[in-house]
């Protein structure tokens, strides 16, 4: 079989969740005996991700909307693509040759305010996109239950039409991180032992702020909190937040770490928070679980359905009780210990590995 995935996100050096969630799908099926893969994108995909065996079709185009829609198909015909597949919410041409699936990952930007609404051109190019990929794909693939039904609510579509495949992590993030390894990333971030993780975005939706405000009731306790990711959005009101309550020497705000430290501060970690209040999967939480953190999530969107037993849960936006379950985590290590092991057994189901034989069986489906 031979599966064409457009691959723009791996060529993105800002690596966002998008490029995670694709450069793992690609590296699944790259894997796949029987499967052969082409990545088609405008650029050339960055050198972090030489490793996927997969036939690279590059080229820039005259403009966008030509590329994906005229001259994208015509390379798929001539590839003798069985599969298009369209990873990151939208990308799909109105008429292809052959079967079509899109990735919808969640209905975030159309049930939240966006932060950042970009361009009017932006947002059109937005919108005749979204609304050409969803209407004209095979099949809509998507990552949990909750976002099934968004998407069906939003799109009034038949339910017969989407899938929920889910998402996989790296296998980087199974297994024990040595403790110099910890230490190294610890120190390298100023970090010091013990320590409360928050990894992610820091736009309204993830509410940094009330895992903020939950902290400030433990800035006796000499606990630190590190968090970790890109700071546009709240990441001006979080530094005059920490200024105001005088915990600079508590909080470490560290921006974008790289991947190939990730695991080290998940392992490290007393607790990992994710205070989201909606999550279409909950990338962050299961990597955490996979490195053996203590997870306390809230209970916004999917975020229940993924982490299951394997988590502390408190209501979205409610720091008093966030802050009680910080604190009964960290003087609770039988507690610890036990969501420890619960995560890693959680986890076990979201490696890549197991994950790509949802998607193998409906290519199966829609190629036949």
């Amino acid at each position: 079989m031979k599966i064409g995935l457009i691959a723009h996100d791996l060529t993105d050096p800002e690596g966002r969740g998008l490029q995670r969630y694709t450069a793992g799908l690609a590296g699944a099926l790259a894997a796949t005996p029987g499967v052969e893969l082409v990545l088609f994108s405008r650029t050339v995909p960055l050198a972090a991700f030489d490793h996927i065996v997969a036939r690279r079709e590059v080229w820039w185009g005259r403009r966008e909307i030509i590329w994906e829609q005229v001259e994208l198909p015509l390379r798929a015909r001539h590839l003798g693509i069985n599969v298009l597949h369209a990873p990151s919410n939208f990308g799909l041409p109105v008429f292809s040759p052959c079967p079509t699936v899109l990735t919808r990952h969640d209905e975030i930007g159309r049930l939240f305010p966006p932060d950042f609404p970009g361009t009017v051109h932006g947002r059109l190019r937005m919108l005749y996109a979204e609304q050409i990929s969803i209407r004209k794909a095979s099949h809509v693939v998507t990552v949990s239950e909750r976002s099934r039904r968004d998407i069906e609510q939003v799109w009034k579509l038949d339910p017969r039409k989407i899938v929920v495949c889910g998402e996989g992590i790296d296998s980087a993030f199974f297994g024990e991180v040595p403790s110099t390894e910890v230490m190294r990333v610890r120190g390298q971030l100023g970090l010091r032992d013990p320590y409360v993780l928050y990894v992610g975005g820091f736009d309204r939706r993830k509410d940094v702020l009330t895992l903020l405000n939950a902290f400030v009731s433990l800035r006796q306790s000499g606990v630190m909190l590190a968090l970790c990711g890109p700071l546009r959005g709240e990441g001006e009101a979080i530094r005059n937040r920490v200024q105001a309550n005088q915990l600079a020497q508590q909080v470490r705000i560290t921006g974008r770490v790289p991947n190939n430290d990730l695991p080290a501060l998940y392992a490290g970690c007393e607790v990992f928070v994710y205070p989201s209040r909606y999550e279409g999967f909950g990338l962050q939480a299961v990597e955490a679980m996979a490195c053996g953190a203590p997870v306390l999530s809230s209970d916004g969107g999917s975020l229940p359905e993924i982490v299951g037993e394997a988590a502390r849960i408190f209501p979205a936006g409610n720091a008093q009780l966030c802050a009680q379950w910080i604190r009964i985590l960290i003087e609770d290590k039988q507690e610890r210990e036990r969501l420890q092991s619960l995560g890693r057994r959680r986890a076990e189901l979201f490696r890549w590995e197991r994950v790509i034989q949802s998607y193998l069986s409906l290519y199966q489906q829609v190629a036949a």
